[in-house]
């Protein structure tokens, strides 16, 4: 399980962590699963998060996250475009 206290930016691909309190900021292109946090992840638990970049790219995109499975999600927001 991974878990965060401090800021951070996210990988590409989260399963099963607990990610919270956390932001990231900057501009994210990515060709497929692309996130302002978190590009894809599943059966986490993500919370007191945002993320404040663009987001661009060609399928599965997200302000938060480009393409999330199950997973928990509070307390959490994106600004930016996408």
């Amino acid at each position: 399980m991974l878990t965060a206290t401090v800021p951070v930016a996210w990988s590409a691909h989260q399963t099963l962590a607990t990610i919270s309190d956390s932001y990231a900021t900057g501009d994210v292109y990515s060709g497929d699963s692309g996130g302002g946090l978190v590009g894809s992840d599943s059966s986490d638990t993500i919370s007191r998060t945002y993320a404040s970049g663009n987001v661009d790219g060609d399928a599965d995109l997200g302000g938060l996250i480009g393409n999330a499975n199950s997973d928990l999600i509070s307390d959490s927001f994106a600004v930016g475009d996408r």
